[in-house]
């Protein structure tokens, strides 16, 4: 018996059939991926893109990344901050990067995660080190949501803002080095390879950008997180941070909200930067 799917819109009535036993559908899942593909079809076809929701939220960052990857032609990502290997994933599926990718995770036990979820992926390479601006060792705070653990102590308006989140759950003393005395270590030359370096530590970001040293200025484009409200003792604030890059000659291209209190209020945003150097028109002033 063949099988029909039918759905209207506004611009008409439109129905699908799946033949049973047909070499064109052998299954339920292969029915829904033909229904899928034939909706896309459409939406082109009457001017929308439709998206997975799993996509929608991340779509704007993807589409920029997309954009900078292709004008860059980006090779190498280091993803510092790596926690448990979100930004990673989010490179392979969202953005469709398939260079290398360099993960610097501190913290030990989302260091032996992240091996093991990278074990499969050739091309993605973990690192057991925090980065900042001195080769040395440092006790990390580690929080009871570890995405928040900092070499910072969370300030009182954290609390307030993230509850029991953001409070110190216990102290891990870790490997911190400076890019540029880890890089050749790493077989990273950011002269000859496109590099994109992205930063998430929790008021920690600056440091990294310090310790690039030279490098820096080859570095093609950046992302950071950047706080509107602090929830850390001694962190920088969004415009001394967007300050700080804008004098070593970043430009900002996009700002994406990643958390919001209450009122809706922007607490942190994540911050895309691109590197002058290398734009083609350059701005003056």
């Amino acid at each position: 018996m063949d099988e029909v799917v039918g759905f209207t819109i506004p611009q008409g009535s439109f129905r699908l059939r799946a033949r049973s036993g047909s070499a064109a559908c052998h299954s339920t899942s292969e029915a829904i991926e033909m229904l899928k593909t034939t909706i896309k079809v459409l939406g082109k076809k009457l001017g929308y893109d439709i998206v997975p929701l799993w996509r929608r939220d991340k779509l704007e960052l993807a589409n920029l990344l997309q954009s900078i990857f292709g004008l860059h032609d980006i090779k190498v990502v280091l993803d510092v901050g790596a926690n448990k290997g979100q930004f990673a994933e989010f490179l392979r599926l969202h953005v469709g990067f398939t260079g290398r990718i360099v993960s610097f995770e501190p913290i030990l036990e989302n260091v032996e995660h992240l091996r093991a979820l990278s074990a499969a992926d050739g091309a993605w390479d973990v690192v057991g080190c925090a980065l900042g601006s001195t080769d040395t060792e440092a006790e990390i705070n580690i929080m009871k949501a570890d995405v928040f653990s900092s070499f910072h102590q969370p300030n009182a308006l954290s609390a307030e803002l993230f509850g029991d989140w953001n409070v110190v759950d216990r102290v891990e003393r870790v490997s911190v080095r400076r890019l540029d005395s880890i890089a050749g270590e790493l077989g990273l030359d950011f002269a000859s390879s496109a590099t994109y370096m992205k930063c998430d530590t929790q008021g920690h970001d600056l440091d990294v950008i310090d310790g690039c040293g030279v490098w820096l200025e080859h570095v093609r484009a950046l992302q950071t997180e950047v706080s509107v409200i602090g929830i850390y003792e001694g962190m920088p604030t969004m415009n001394e941070s967007l300050d700080t890059l804008g004098s070593r000659g970043f430009a900002i291209a996009g700002l994406y909200p990643v958390s919001r209190d209450e009122a809706q209020r922007v607490i942190e945003f994540d911050a895309v930067l691109v590197n002058d150097r290398f734009c083609t028109n350059k701005r003056s002033g």
